[in-house]
């Protein structure tokens, strides 16, 4: 009797030990997908800032002040997105991050 006892302590605690490995493996997975599409999209605003700021330069040597003015309007704008994106995904990791110790909270105490 104490064996099987034994056998299944032992048994329940290995399950557990596995449970939250795949939770940090899952959550690892997620934070490198969160991370590579915040990559994506910054990496898309800077190209446009930066097509944006070569546009300007031609039109500042040519004279185009109207140009000139469209293209600093637009990079303010996208410099403005990126900066929204940036802010949401903070928040959104923030509010992430109580549930994740909750439940991992909840993993230990139902032990």
């Amino acid at each position: 009797m104490a064996v099987y006892l034994l056998f299944m302590i032992r048994s329940m605690g290995m399950y557990y030990k596995n449970v939250i490995a795949m939770e940090r493996r899952r959550t690892l997975l997620q934070q490198k997908q969160q991370l590579s599409l915040i990559h994506q999209h910054l990496t898309k605003h800077f190209l446009l800032i930066k097509g944006f700021s070569r546009s300007g330069k031609n039109a500042f040597n040519n004279g185009e002040l109207e140009l000139l003015e469209a293209c600093f309007t637009e990079i303010e704008k996208e410099c403005a997105i990126a900066m929204d994106y940036l802010n949401e995904s903070k928040e959104e990791k923030s509010q992430e991050t109580p549930r994740k110790s909750l439940l991992h909270t909840n993993t230990i105490i139902s032990k």
